[in-house]
């Protein structure tokens, strides 16, 4: 999941794979770059989980969560914010 963030000089590519979707337990989280915060919403809005400072690689155990969609919401060091859906 590419994601090309500008800071007006520089084209920043973000690249975060979240895998296996869909899940049985856990999800795994590879990016290239030092993320903020990621959280997890289920399906009502409601967050889950939430992590912070994040160095290239996060496991989230989904075993505890109810069956379901999830969004998984990714903020970067800069405050870009982008999303990816997790079944």
């Amino acid at each position: 999941m590419p994601k090309k963030l500008s800071n007006g000089q520089d084209l920043i590519v973000f690249s975060i794979h979240v895998f296996p979707n869909p899940t049985q337990n856990k999800v795994y989280i590879n990016s290239n770059h030092v993320l903020q915060k990621i959280s997890v919403y289920n399906a009502l809005g409601q967050q889950v989980y939430q992590s912070s400072n994040i160095k290239y690689y996060r496991e989230i155990d989904f075993e505890t969560f109810a069956n379901g969609v999830y969004v998984i919401q990714f903020q970067s060091a800069s405050g870009d914010v982008f999303s990816k859906r997790v079944v």
